[in-house]
């Protein structure tokens, strides 16, 4: 039976309920067990779950976290065990950190807000999708990703690494939100505006119609299918 750990990555309450409304309905009826942050302590024992879910975040990756050494340890042992892991945006970015160093990881030369038109390669979690459109919302990026370790499965034309596989191994991290619909993207978007009025040159796209996100469910099926 699949279980699924998330880590809930979010500080502000509202952008914790936010993920967590998104994440629930992506996921559909599958038995899962969210974990804040701050409450990683209980989230060691890893035994009695089958997949894990690293979200999104307001903080930068680049940055040091109270939580930031025992997330680390989670990452180091679910890949050791060689169980299925994902990580969101943050938890895309704080997979490179973990795996390959500080430095995979940098300040957004091009930040990237709204609805992006993602250039995919097909793969295990994405099958044979070729292009996606999803919620984007991130001024750090992955960078410099040894490729001895790491395949690069996803572009945009600001970001060259959206999505990548460490190893053989179920370990994916994808930068865009596929957890997100328009509903809680939106309350995201004004968030970024209200603490960022120069952020409005880096929106992109405009607001999908709910069938045009259909892929993006998909690509947790595929994912919870490892």
């Amino acid at each position: 039976m699949k279980q699924v750990l998330i880590i809930n990555c979010f500080k502000r309450d509202d952008y914790a309920k936010d993920f967590d409304r998104a994440i629930s309905r992506r996921l559909g009826q599958t038995d899962s067990h969210v974990v804040r942050m701050t409450g990683l302590k209980s989230a060691t024992d890893s035994s009695s779950f089958s997949h894990l879910i690293i979200s999104g975040s307001e903080t930068s990756v680049l940055d040091n976290y109270p939580w930031t050494a025992a997330l680390e340890e989670l990452v180091r042992k679910w890949v050791d065990e060689e169980k299925p892991v994902l990580g969101i945006c943050y938890g895309h970015q704080f997979l490179a950190r973990a795996l390959a160093g500080r430095d995979a990881v940098r300040r957004s030369r091009i930040p990237e807000f709204g609805w992006a038109d993602i250039e995919l390669t097909p793969c295990t979690l994405f099958g044979k999708l070729k292009r996606l459109t999803a919620m984007v919302s991130h001024y750090d990026e992955v960078c410099e990703l040894p490729e001895t370790d790491f395949r690069i499965f996803a572009k945009t034309v600001q970001c060259g690494i959206h999505a990548f596989q460490y190893r053989n191994l179920p370990t994916w991290g994808v930068q865009f939100h596929p957890e997100y619909g328009p509903k809680e993207a939106e309350f995201i978007f004004q968030q970024v505006r209200k603490s960022d009025p120069g952020s409005e040159k880096y929106f992109i796209g405009t607001s999908p119609q709910p069938d045009e996100l259909k892929d993006c469910r998909q690509i947790f099926d595929n994912f919870l299918a490892m």
